[in-house]
């Protein structure tokens, strides 16, 4: 079965014939692992930066007070020694595996974790979730030749076009 047609079946099962509700949303986890394998491979912020406080010794290398230190989800997000097959898009990674979900740091961690990280996932679920309920979503022309483009934020390098077609209610 393809991830959508299971994302529907999630979603359509779990809402049994009601109205959608914010309280519905954290208990779709097919969707939930979805987003986060979406924010391994795609992390909007790509790089971090941080100063040191104190001197702190790291791997055998001193770094000074005030030293700055530079993370990059984007490879740590795919450090084969963490992720199985880094680079496929695997969503099923996630299952009965928590703990690899502490392996993220797409926005942020620590006392500095985006203070929209709850926010903006729980936009993103409502997003899928409106949108695969209403429609078939089909990639559109040229979605094989999509670059990414490191801005301020990671983004694709060009428009993403798709095709949606209205889902028949039965």
């Amino acid at each position: 079965m393809k991830l959508q047609d299971r994302l529907y079946e999630e979603i359509t099962d779990y809402l049994g014939g009601r109205n959608l509700s914010e309280c519905d949303l954290s208990h779709l986890q097919l969707l939930d692992n979805v987003l986060y394998e979406t924010l391994r491979l795609k992390s909007p912020s790509y790089l971090l930066g941080r100063y040191t406080v104190n001197d702190v010794e790291f791997d055998g290398y001193l770094l000074k007070k005030d030293a700055i230190i530079i993370t990059c989800q984007y490879l740590c997000h795919r450090l084969p020694t963490i992720w199985k097959d880094p680079l496929k898009f695997d969503p099923d990674r996630y299952v009965n595996n928590d703990a690899l979900k502490k392996n993220l740091f797409s926005f942020g961690g620590g006392k500095y974790l985006c203070i929209g990280n709850q926010f903006a996932f729980q936009e993103a679920r409502l997003m899928f979730v409106k949108v695969l309920l209403n429609f078939k979503v089909y990639p559109g022309k040229g979605l094989d030749k999509v670059g990414d483009s490191y801005k301020v934020t990671l983004r694709p390098d060009r428009p993403i076009l798709i095709k949606l077609t209205p889902r028949v209610h039965h």
